[in-house]
């Protein structure tokens, strides 16, 4: 039987405003288990500081990262790192970010070790936080990029840059960061530490990108922008910092009235199905993309809980999850052989819930 470990990160600030304090203090981190019979355990909480709202987790070693995303002014992030190999998990370290309020974190290849990629989207920071052998951050951030300048054409959510998510990308050994204020993911090399940035890709304007999934055999991009609503299909190009549109579809259903911003991204592990979360219809979106037409073709949408900020999905595809962050929990639901998913199998309260890592056991 396959069992996997979840990890799901929130906001405490929300815990501290709410009722929920007379049961203790603020949960960091729920730390669960998830079978493939869809049964989830409660296995205790982890205290990874303020906010810790990105969980990420290391692609060789049995350990998980948690962003700080501490929003008080004149704070700088925090990185914390916890060895998951044993009977229970292990404190490993805490570092800074180097900016504030660290929305995102990602460990990409530096050299002949690892390193931590951090989106800062209040601060508009993008740092490089240096991993050692064991998994562990360093105390400081080895280098700091600040993004400059914003497309202004949503100016209540465009007035500035905005990091939101990093995105690694074997060919070229890419990070492509995802910027909702500029309209424009950059693409950076990481080497011994620094940054350098090496290309971008510019999206329509008031688009507003905030994740990118590239597809499991690397030649072909899907990017969600949260202001515009859309889905956006690339094919690589003649070099790996070109990317060629090939298609677009809304996340919403013909004809929603209100307002909504789109979430998280997700290819299936076969790259035949792509997922976009939906915060105000509180739906996912399903397409079946055709390869050979280059096309996303809309199953249809999936209701979930309420303002859904991140969907996962188990390595084998059958589990999806999401993280309800209006209710204070994470969901689970089997999916369907179509792409769609089922009713709630069953749910783990953490508050603000924010986001779902899942980690092979």
């Amino acid at each position: 039987m396959s069992t996997w470990d979840l990890l799901i990160g929130g906001y405490t600030d929300l815990l501290l405003e709410s009722a929920a304090t007379a049961s203790g203090p603020p949960a960091a981190v729920r730390w669960a288990s998830l079978d493939d019979a869809g049964r989830l355990v409660d296995r205790g909480r982890l205290d990874c500081g303020t906010n810790p709202s990105w969980l990420t987790l290391h692609p060789e070693l049995p350990v998980a990262y948690a962003c700080g995303e501490d929003f008080a002014p004149g704070t700088t992030g925090s990185v914390t790192a916890w060895y998951l190999g044993g009977d229970t998990p292990t404190l490993l370290g805490t570092g800074s970010s180097g900016g504030h309020a660290p929305c995102h974190a990602l460990v990409v290849p530096d050299g002949d070790r690892q390193a931590l990629v951090l989106s800062h989207y209040v601060g508009g920071q993008v740092s490089v936080v240096p991993l050692d052998f064991d998994g562990r951050p360093s105390a400081t951030a080895s280098d700091v990029v600040a993004h400059a300048g914003a497309s202004l054409v949503k100016p209540e959510r465009q007035e500035a840059a905005h990091p939101h998510q990093a995105m690694f990308d074997p060919v070229g050994e890419l990070v492509w960061v995802s910027d909702l204020g500029q309209d424009r993911v950059v693409a950076y090399r990481v080497r011994a530490g620094r940054l350098t940035e090496v290309g971008s890709l510019a999206t329509a304007p008031g688009f507003g990108p905030r994740h990118a999934a590239l597809h499991p055999q690397g030649d072909h991009l899907a990017l969600v922008g949260e202001l515009a609503n859309e889905v956006v299909l690339y094919r690589r190009g003649a070099t790996a910092t070109t990317w060629q549109q090939i298609d677009s579809s809304s996340t919403l259903p013909a004809g929603w009235p209100a307002a909504n911003t789109a979430a998280a991204l997700v290819w299936s592990p076969r790259g035949d199905i792509l997922y976009a979360s939906n915060r105000g219809h509180d739906s996912v979106a399903v397409w079946r993309f055709d390869a050979s037409a280059g096309r996303l073709d809309l199953v249809g949408h999936s209701l979930v809980g309420g303002n859904p900020r991140d969907f996962s999905l188990t390595p084998d595809g059958d589990w999806a999850l999401c993280a309800a962050q209006d209710e204070d929990r994470a969901v689970v639901y089997r999916v369907r052989p179509d792409g769609l998913l089922s009713g709630e199998v069953g749910s783990l309260a953490c508050a603000g819930a924010a986001r779902v890592a899942v980690h092979t056991s």
